[in-house]
C-alpha cells in the first residue's frame, strides 16, 4: 500500500489570516504528494473524486475560510492507501523542439530511423510546418527545417514513407481565405515546393494518407459539399492524382475527422466521425479487393463516438478505437430546465455530494468520456468489441486514441487521460497499452507526459515505438501554485502588452519524443459481440437519443424535417433571423477542472449539436496566453464560411466589477486582448477606453450573469457606445432578468444588480441569452439582412436582438413600427404588435414596461365561482448556514387543487391533486459569493379559506390561499439564518393550444418608458425581446 497521506497536525488551519497562509501550503502539499503517487504508479482516481467537483475550488478555498482541511482530510484518507496500478511503467523521454509553440506531432517510420513533422507558431508572422529526422530509438539528428513556405494557418499535418523510402508531409494550410489540403515530398534534391491536393477555392482539411501494397498513395480528408462537410479520397500512383471521389453518403448531416488504412490484401478501410439526429457515430467504409463496399456504424448506445483511428494486422484483422464521450443535458438550456412529469423523481447529476452538501449546477462537470475498441477479422462481416483501454486501471476520462502495428501483428493504443487536482488544476497525460492476451497490459507512462488535451503520435520500426506529443509545462504550473481562480499576480509572467496578468493554465511548450519496446503478440479475441449492429441509415432513422424529455426539444419538434428561417421586413429592410451564441468556454479557460471541450470540438458541436448561424469562443483573457489567443482567432477564420457558418473573434474580461464578453466585428486578424488583472483595464471605463482607442474594428461589450452575488455587474459604469447588449439567461446557470424571476439561478440573490436594475436606471442595451460553461446551450437570435460577419455584427450593435433560452422560439415586436432594441417617439400612445412563435405550445406572453409586466396573456382557467388561482413560487435562502436541506412540500386542505400541468420545476420530484414534494439544497459559500437560494414554481386553485401546509426539513406551517393573494406573499421563517417564503410567481405553464400566437395591446404614455415582450412555451422554455425605447411629448 501507498501512504502519502498528511499528518492530522498539519490538517488543521486555524483563523483567517493563518487558515489563508497555512491553507495555500496546506494545498501546495496535497498536490505534490498526489504527483509523487501518481508517478510512482498508484491508483488514484477515487482521491480524485473526493476533491471533484467541490464549489470549495473556487469559493472558501480562496478566502482561506478555514475549511480547506474538511475538504482534503476525505481525499488524503484515501492518499494513505493507495493500491499500485498493475503492470504500471514510466519511461523517460526527451525534448524535440524550438522556443517557439510547437503542437499537433506527426511520425512516420524511415529507413534510419523517424519523421516528424509538426506546427510552429511565431508571434507576428504565424504557422509553419517543421519536419525534422529522428535516429531509429527517438533522437534527434539534425535541426527542423520549414516545407510550407509563407507563414499561414496551418492543421495538423500527416506524414508517410512512400515505397521508395522517402517521406511525404500532408497538411491544412490558408491561403487566400480558403484552407486546403496541401503537401510536400522528399527526394534526392530535398523537399519539393508545396502543391495543393484539395479542390481550389473549397475548405478543405484533416487528412490522413496511406500507402498500399502496390506503392499507391491515398490521401482522405473532409471538403465543403453543399454547405456541409463530406468525406473525400483521392490516389497517387504513376505521378498522377487521381479524381476527387466521395465517400460519405449525400444524406448525412455532416462529417468529420477521417482515418483509413490500407489492406494487406488489397482495398482500404475508412472510417470518420458521422453526425445527425441520434448524435455522433462513427462511419466505416470497407472495401475489398472483388467484394462490393460495406457500410458499418460503430456506436454506443449511451453516448457520442468520436475521432476514430485505424490500423490492420497483417493477418487482415482491422482495428478501430474512438472516443465514447457522454455529455449530460447536452445543448439543453441547463440545470433550470423544467422537468416533465414523466421525469419527476429522476436523479439530477451533481446537484449533491454523497455527504449532501449542495453542488452548483455549474461547477458540475456531467462529462464522461472512455474508449471503445472494435475488430473486425478478414474474413468476417461481423464486428467484435474488444475491452476498453484504461478500464481496469480507473482511469478516465480519457480521450483522442491513436493505434499502431508492431511487427505487423502487435497491436498498440495511446491516447490522453485526465490528471484534476484541486483549484481547478489539470493535466492531460499521454499513455500507451499494449493488447496482449485478451487484454490490454498496465499503462506505460512518460516523463513530461503532460501536457493538453491534444492527440499523441505514433510509429514502430523493428527496434521501437516512438511516441510524441505536444506538452506545456501543466505538471509543472500545478506545483507552483497561487491562490485564486487566475493565481496571483506574477510580474514575471508579460504578455497582454507588457501589463501584469494572471497565471494561465499552461506555458507555450513544445514537442516530447518517448521510444519503448514492444516485443510480446497477441493477436485479438473474439471478445464481447458488438449487438444491433446497424447501416448508417437504419441507424440515422432511430430517435434522437439526448435524454427524456430531450435536450433539445426544437430538434424532436421537426420530426426529421429542415429548419424553416423565420423572415421579417422592417420598413424596406428585409430580415432573416440567425441564431447564435456570444458566451462559451474552452478547455483555455480555468473555471473547470478540464470539463469543457477542445476548441476543435467545440467548433465540431456548434456547428451540429447546437445548430449556431454565428457565435464566438470567449475564453477568459486572465487566463489566455498570446499563443492560445493567436489560435482562438485562427479556428475563428478557418471554419468561417459566409452564408453558413460566422464565428467572431472575442474573449471574457473578468474584473470585480462584472464580467463582460468582448465581441469584435473581426473583420482583421491580430486584435488585442485585454486583461482586468492589467492596471490599465482593471475596471470597466480602462477596458472601454482601450477599446474606443480602436481604430479599425467596431467592437460591442455584454456583461452577464448581472444579479449574481458572486460577481454582479456594476451599473454604476455605463457606455452606450460599447455597452450595447446584455445577457440575460445563460444555459449555465439561469435567469438574471429580475429578482425573483422564473427560472432564476440560485446565486442570483444580490438586489439591485440585475438586469431590469440596470434597465431603470437609464441603460440602453438589447438582450441575450449565451451559455458560458457546461453542456447547455441558450441562444441569442439576431435579425440580419444576411449571414456574414458585417451583418451579424450590425445586428448585435443595433440591438436587432431576441434572448432565448433554447433554439427556434421566435419574438416579433413592434412598438409604433418601431423595432426591437430601437427609439422612437414622442407620442401619446403605444401601439404594440407581438408575434411569437414556438416549436411546441405558447404558454403565456407578458408585456413588461420599466421592468413591470402589465399585460399577460395566458390561457383562462375554468374555475367555480368562489374559487381563485393562484400562481406560487415557493422560495427559501440560505442566510448564514453552510448548508440547509430544503425538501419537503406542500399538501392542500379544504377546497384545493393543484393545477397538474405538463411541466414542473427541476426540484420536484412528486405531485398530485391535493400535493406537492421536492428535493433541494442550499449552500452559504461566505462573504464574497453568498448565499443560494431556491425556489419552486406551481399553481394551485381553490377556495380562499382552503389551507396550504408547508412541510419541510427546517420547519413548518400553514397558510390560507385567500392570505397569499391579497398579501402578495407570506414569510413562513425569517432568523437571520434562513428565510422561507411563499410568493407571488409565474406558477405552472399551460398550454394556449397553438404554437403561433399574434396580439396588438396599447396604452396611453405621459412618462418615457421602455417595453419589451417575455414569452414562455409550455415546456418552460422561454424567450424575450429586445426593449424599445419610447419617449412622450409630455
Amino acid at each position: 500500500m501507498g501512504e502519502f497521506g498528511e499528518s492530522d497536525e498539519m490538517l488543521s488551519v486555524g483563523g483567517t489570516e493563518k487558515g489563508a497562509k497555512s491553507g495555500h501550503l496546506l494545498v501546495e502539499s496535497f498536490i505534490r504528494r498526489l504527483l509523487e503517487a501518481m508517478d510512482d504508479g498508484y491508483e488514484v482516481q477515487e482521491v480524485l473524486d473526493a476533491i471533484d467537483p467541490d464549489p470549495a475550488r473556487y469559493t472558501d478555498i480562496d478566502e482561506g475560510g478555514g475549511v480547506l482541511p474538511e475538504v482534503l482530510r476525505p481525499a488524503d484518507a484515501l492518499l494513505k492507501n493507495l493500491k499500485p496500478l498493475a503492470g504500471y511503467r514510466r519511461i523517460k523521454s526527451s525534448r524535440i523542439s524550438e522556443s517557439s509553440p510547437t503542437a499537433r506531432p506527426a511520425l512516420a517510420r524511415t529507413e534510419t530511423g523517424f519523421v516528424l513533422a509538426t506546427i510552429r507558431w511565431t508571434e507576428g508572422a504565424g504557422e509553419q510546418i517543421l519536419v525534422e529526422q529522428l535516429g531509429r530509438y527517438g533522437e534527434s539528428l539534425d535541426e527542423s527545417v520549414s516545407v510550407s513556405g509563407t507563414p499561414g494557418d496551418c492543421l495538423r499535418p500527416s506524414v508517410v514513407t512512400d515505397a521508395d523510402g522517402e517521406p511525404w508531409v500532408f497538411y491544412g494550410y490558408r491561403r487566400n481565405q480558403e484552407m486546403g489540403v496541401w503537401y510536400v515530398r522528399h527526394d534526392s534534391e530535398g523537399w519539393s515546393q508545396p502543391k495543393l491536393l484539395s479542390t481550389p477555392g473549397v475548405s478543405a482539411f484533416n487528412q490522413e494518407i496511406t500507402v498500399h501494397s502496390d506503392g499507391q498513395i491515398e490521401c482522405c480528408y473532409q471538403e465543403l459539399v453543399d454547405r456541409r462537410f463530406a468525406i473525400v479520397t483521392k490516389r497517387y500512383s504513376s505521378g498522377v492524382w487521381s479524381k476527387t471521389e466521395r465517400l460519405s453518403l449525400e444524406d448525412e448531416r455532416n462529417v468529420w475527422d477521417p482515418v483509413l488504412v490500407a489492406l494487406p490484401e488489397g482495398g482500404s478501410c475508412y472510417a470518420w466521425t458521422s453526425y445527425g439526429d441520434s448524435g455522433y457515430v462513427t462511419a466505416v467504409l470497407l472495401r475489398r479487393p472483388s467484394d462490393p463496399d460495406r457500410r458499418f456504424v460503430l456506436s454506443d448506445k449511451t453516448g457520442y463516438s468520436l475521432h476514430p483511428s485505424l490500423a490492420v494486422t497483417d493477418d487482415g484483422t482491422i482495428w478501430c478505437a474512438s472516443d465514447r464521450v457522454i455529455l449530460g443535458g447536452h445543448g439543453g438550456s441547463g440545470p433550470t430546465r423544467l422537468r416533465s412529469l414523466e421525469d419527476l423523481g429522476k436523479s439530477v447529476a451533481g446537484q449533491t455530494k454523497a455527504d449532501g452538501r449542495a453542488i452548483p449546477a455549474d461547477l458540475s462537470p456531467n462529462v464522461t468520456a472512455d474508449i471503445q475498441v472494435y475488430t473486425l477479422s478478414a474474413d468476417s462481416d461481423q464486428w467484435y468489441e474488444q475491452p476498453r483501454p484504461g478500464a481496469m486501471h480507473k482511469m478516465s476520462p480519457s480521450a483522442l486514441p491513436k493505434l499502431c502495428v508492431v511487427d505487423g501483428s502487435q497491436v498498440v493504443v495511446a491516447y490522453r487521460i485526465i490528471r484534476r487536482l484541486p483549484l481547478m488544476l489539470y493535466y492531460w497525460e499521454s499513455v500507451v497499452q499494449v493488447f496482449e492476451s485478451g487484454d490490454w497490459t498496465g499503462p506505460v507512462h512518460f516523463e513530461g507526459g503532460d501536457g493538453p488535451l491534444e492527440e499523441v503520435a505514433l510509429a514502430s520500426n523493428s527496434d521501437v515505438l516512438a511516441v510524441a506529443w505536444k506538452e506545456d509545462g501543466r505538471r509543472e504550473q500545478s506545483l507552483e501554485w497561487q491562490d485564486g481562480f487566475g493565481g496571483a499576480e506574477r510580474p514575471e509572467l508579460r504578455e497582454h502588452y507588457g501589463e501584469v496578468i494572471w497565471n494561465t493554465v499552461d506555458r507555450p511548450g513544445g514537442i516530447r519524443v518517448g521510444t519503448l519496446s514492444v516485443l510480446a503478440t497477441s493477436p485479438a479475441e473474439k471478445a464481447r459481440r458488438v449487438g444491433e449492429l446497424r447501416t448508417l441509415a437504419e441507424f440515422k432513422a432511430l430517435p434522437p437519443k439526448v435524454g427524456s424529455p430531450y435536450d433539445r426539444p426544437w430538434v424532436v419538434a421537426r420530426n426529421g424535417k429542415k429548419a424553416e428561417r423565420y423572415t421579417t421586413q422592417v420598413g424596406d429592410k428585409a430580415y432573416s433571423l440567425y441564431w447564435g451564441d456570444l458566451h462559451r468556454h474552452s478547455l483555455i479557460s480555468r473555471c473547470t477542472a478540464g470539463d469543457e471541450p477542445t476548441l476543435d470540438d467545440f467548433y465540431h458541436y456548434a456547428w451540429d449539436v447546437c445548430e449556431y448561424d454565428f457565435w464566438a469562443v470567449t475564453d477568459h483573457a486572465e487566463n489566455t496566453s498570446t499563443y492560445q489567443w493567436a489560435m482562438i482567432q485562427k479556428i475563428a477564420d478557418v471554419l468561417h464560411i459566409p452564408d453558413v457558418f460566422v464565428p467572431f473573434y472575442g474573449f471574457e474580461w473578468t474584473g470585480g466589477t462584472g464580467h463582460q464578453n468582448v465581441i469584435y466585428e473581426s473583420l482583421k486578424r491580430g486584435v488585442a486582448i485585454f486583461s482586468s488583472s492589467a492596471k490599465l483595464t482593471e475596471k470597466p471605463d480602462g477596458l472601454w477606453k482601450h477599446l474606443h482607442e480602436l481604430d479599425d474594428q467596431r467592437v460591442i461589450t455584454i456583461p452577464h450573469h448581472p444579479g449574481s452575488a458572486m460577481v454582479p455587474f456594476d451599473w454604476n459604469y455605463r457606455d452606450d457606445a460599447l455597452m450595447r447588449l446584455v445577457e440575460i439567461f445563460q444555459a449555465c446557470r439561469g435567469n438574471y432578468e429580475m429578482d425573483g424571476c422564473f427560472r432564476q439561478y440560485s446565486d442570483g440573490t444580490l438586489a439591485n444588480t440585475f438586469v431590469i436594475d440596470g434597465l431603470k436606471r437609464g441603460h440602453r442595451f438589447g438582450f441575450i441569452a449565451s451559455s458560458d460553461h457546461g453542456n447547455g446551450a441558450s441562444y441569442v437570435g439576431a435579425f440580419a439582412d444576411s449571414l456574414d460577419r458585417k451583418s451579424i455584427f450590425s445586428a448585435l450593435h443595433d440591438r436587432r436582438t431576441i434572448a432565448a433560452t433554447t433554439r427556434d422560439i421566435v419574438l416579433d415586436v413592434r412598438l409604433n413600427d418601431a423595432f426591437m432594441g430601437s427609439e422612437t417617439g414622442p407620442t401619446d400612445e403605444v401601439k404594440i404588435d407581438v408575434h411569437a412563435k414556438g416549436y411546441t405550445d405558447v404558454a403565456r406572453v407578458d408585456i413588461v414596461r420599466d421592468g413591470e409586466t402589465v399585460k399577460t396573456f395566458q390561457p383562462e382557467i375554468d374555475l367555480p365561482n368562489d374559487w381563485i388561482s393562484v400562481p406560487l413560487r415557493i422560495e427559501w435562502t440560505n442566510l448564514a448556514v453552510p448548508t440547509i436541506d430544503w425538501s419537503g412540500g406542500i399538501r392542500l386542505y379544504g377546497d384545493a387543487k393543484v393545477l397538474l400541468t405538463p411541466f414542473w420545476s427541476p426540484e420536484i420530484v412528486e405531485v398530485g391533486e391535493d400535493f406537492v414534494r421536492w428535493s433541494a439544497h442550499t449552500r452559504n459559500f461566505s462573504s464574497q459569493y453568498g448565499a443560494q437560494r431556491g425556489g419552486v414554481e406551481m399553481t394551485v386553485i381553490g377556495r380562499r379559506d382552503a389551507i396550504l401546509a408547508i412541510d419541510l426539513v427546517p420547519g413548518g406551517s400553514k397558510v390560507e390561499l385567500g392570505s397569499i393573494l391579497s398579501d402578495r406573499g407570506v414569510t413562513i421563517l425569517d432568523d437571520g439564518k434562513m428565510r422561507l417564503a411563499v410568493q407571488l410567481g409565474t406558477g405552472g405553464l399551460q398550454s394556449m393550444k397553438t404554437t403561433d400566437f399574434s396580439t396588438t395591446w396599447r396604452e396611453a404614455i405621459t412618462e418615457d418608458h421602455a417595453y419589451y415582450v417575455r414569452l414562455f412555451l409550455v415546456d418552460g422554455e422561454m424567450a424575450w425581446s429586445s426593449p424599445v425605447w419610447v419617449t412622450s411629448n409630455k
